[in-house]
């Protein structure tokens, strides 16, 4: 054996600390209390928020509030199931010739969420899928092939 081999100093680097899973925040877990235990603290916009952007017609302030801050790293399902059915709401709501103008809204990042919510409603909704179709032709003409990749193979799940 050579005198290099047996020289250990560069096995001094923890490269476990580089893991990103260890850089989730302790407060975004499921079983910590944070500031608000029923998850409402985490969501993006709340529901009340949610129905006055709604009732006020501004359905891409809404999709655009709910897209920038989605609960990807929160491990309470609940959360999750509350924040899509959030979106849901708002896909329902959009009148179906103003589906491309929305779209067309949205800037890169949002699109590739959206497609991941898009996909998270088909879960949701048991039947009568047309609606989520409709968006999903839309979101895939916006955001081409590279959405749904980047969609189904991104680990952080909507």
């Amino acid at each position: 054996m050579s005198k290099r081999t047996t020289n250990a100093k560069f096995r001094t680097v923890d490269v476990d600390q580089y893991n990103e899973d260890n850089f989730e925040d302790a407060l975004l877990d499921g079983d910590s209390a944070g500031p608000d235990a029923s998850g409402d603290g985490y969501l993006a916009v709340s529901d009340a928020e949610l129905s006055k952007l709604l009732a006020d017609n501004k359905i891409s302030e809404a999709l655009a509030a709910l897209l920038a801050k989605p609960p990807v790293n929160v491990k309470s399902s609940a959360v999750k199931d509350q924040a899509a059915n959030q979106v849901l709401r708002v896909l329902i709501h959009t009148k179906q010739s103003d589906i491309d103008r929305v779209v067309q809204a949205l800037d890169e990042a949002h699109v590739d969420t959206l497609m991941k919510y898009v996909y998270r409603c088909f879960e949701l909704v048991k039947e009568n899928h047309a609606l989520l179709l409709v968006w999903h032709e839309k979101v895939l003409a916006r955001g081409q092939i590279g959405s749904i990749v980047r969609a189904l193979s991104d680990r952080k799940r909507v």
